[in-house]
């Protein structure tokens, strides 16, 4: 959680030029880069002690690598698998001969998927290879395929593969961006989308069920579904670094592996799971990535259909005291909303609307927020009068709300427009809203707007049509410094 505070920070910092840590322009991006690096690390690392047979196995992350032997590197026998892992072992901290070593794990993995992935001390010196080699894209691309012709082996895969300590590794690959020159970096990234969705496949397409026909319904509990510990991984991570997410759903989608509907499902049902682990932020990261691309276009209108608005809404009631979640929340339900009339419906229904009041309320300080929110609450204006009643819409407090923030966050520009966007739409629409407006020194409220912004054209152009509205001259103009 520290590590996405301080990306958010970093990236807040890159985006307003105001520095961070006395680092700014190309170091800031540089220290960013660090950032991403040391989260896909502590991805690899969640569960230091996961259980990936029947035995109580644990992979060491914690202890130093040992020194490599004196001397040239030991010749070691790529056909037979203890001596492979002792090589795997004994250089783990060279890079180069790890790689080797990986590859031909790889290898005898491709011939025998089931014994390479159930020799638990291959699979846990692999895992621990991959997290102190994190940047090394030989070492990377080499584990990703090895686990790769692991995950062909069904049971395995359902067994061990889907442990938390498999999909960090996995998911640490899949969610790097290598340079374009860099072919194994790319080819790491590739080979761990296939794994993920090899491991998926164990439950959405198991073997013996035709990927052209109907899907029977997963027999497997969340405990047990790949599917769901998937998103919980993807949960628990980088909140900001989820863009590999849909496209790989999106092949899977393509390539039979999975259906839309097997995928929605599961994500939707997890809700209350994220609750209980902490991961609402992460659930709602996710809810948001997976219906704001166009690599999956039937999944947001699935998500909507299948209780994903009403799932979000109860996330983010239990997440009330996070500001982050709460931005997320607001962003994610725009998103499903979209359009979307069944959209609309569902969010008017479920309570939506004061679900974003309250977190208005709630986060006074935090002006994205209030950004986000003023522009969402503002937006129920537009509603015919039977969804306004249905959402039980009160103009009056989004028009107050509006006012507070605007006398918090007087600095903000990006806010101000938004609220007096806001205020002339509620003007324009709403009945009575004129007086509302004017309660307080709405008045005097936006011509200290318009004074304080002098430069600013959209806030100027905004603040004379609200002056109109409110029947001042809209030629007023505020006093030049």
């Amino acid at each position: 959680a520290e590590i996405q505070q301080e990306l958010r920070a970093v990236k807040r910092s890159l985006q307003d030029g105001s520095g961070y840590l006395g680092m700014q322009g190309e170091n800031l991006q540089r220290y960013l880069l660090q950032l991403n690096e040391k989260e896909n690390l502590f991805l690899s690392q969640q569960l230091q002690g996961v259980s990936l047979g029947n035995g109580d196995v644990a992979t060491d992350f914690a202890s130093p690598m040992r020194e490599a032997p004196t001397g040239p590197p030991k010749p070691f026998n790529k056909e037979d698998l203890p001596s492979v892992v002792q090589h795997m072992c004994e250089y783990e901290a060279v890079p180069q001969e790890a790689a080797k070593a990986l590859r031909a794990l790889s290898s005898l993995a491709y011939c025998d998927a089931a014994g390479v992935g159930g020799h638990d001390r291959a699979v846990n010196q692999m895992l621990r290879l991959l997290a102190s080699h994190s940047g090394d894209a030989s070492v990377q691309c080499n584990g990703m395929r090895a686990l790769c012709n692991m995950a062909y082996d069904q049971p395995l895969a359902l067994k061990k593969l889907c442990g938390p300590g498999v999909m960090g590794a996995v998911l640490a690959a899949a969610s790097r961006t290598p340079d374009a020159k860099d072919r194994l970096g790319a080819e790491a990234v590739q080979k761990a989308g296939e794994a993920i969705a090899r491991v998926i496949a164990a439950e959405t397409c198991p073997d013996g069920v035709d990927p052209s026909g109907p899907r029977p319904p997963s027999a497997l509990q969340e405990s047990q579904s790949p599917l769901a510990k998937f998103f919980l991984a993807v949960a628990s991570g980088n909140s900001e670094n989820l863009a590999f997410v849909p496209p790989l759903f999106s092949q899977m989608i393509s390539n039979e592996v999975a259906t839309v509907g097997q995928v929605a499902r599961r994500f939707v049902e997890l809700g209350p799971t994220a609750i209980g682990q902490g991961l609402a932020l992460g659930w709602l990261s996710l809810a948001r990535t997976l219906v704001t691309t166009d690599s999956c276009s039937d999944l947001p209108q699935v998500l909507v259909d299948i209780g994903g608005i009403p799932a979000a809404i109860t996330v983010m009631e239990q997440a009330a005291g996070e500001s982050a979640a709460q931005l997320v929340g607001v962003e994610a339900l725009s998103a499903l909303v979209g359009n979307r009339l069944s959209g609309l419906i569902s969010f008017a229904e479920s309570g939506g609307m004061q679900r974003i009041e309250a977190a208005m309320a709630n986060h006074r300080g935090d002006v994205a927020l209030q950004t986000k929110s003023i522009r969402a609450m503002a937006s129920g204006v537009q509603w015919t009068p039977d969804v306004r009643q249905k959402a039980k819409y009160d103009p009056k407090r989004g028009i107050e709300l509006t006012k507070e923030a605007m006398v918090a966050h007087a600095d903000s520009a990006e806010l101000q427009q938004a609220a007096l966007e806001a205020l002339t739409k509620y003007l324009d629409k709403m009945e009575g809203s004129k007086a509302i407006v004017l309660e307080e020194g709405g008045e005097g409220l936006v011509k200290v707007t318009m004074t304080r912004h002098l430069g600013e054209k959209p806030i100027q152009q905004w603040g004379r049509v609200a002056l109109d509205a409110l029947g001042v001259d809209k030629s007023w103009a505020p006093p030049k410094a």
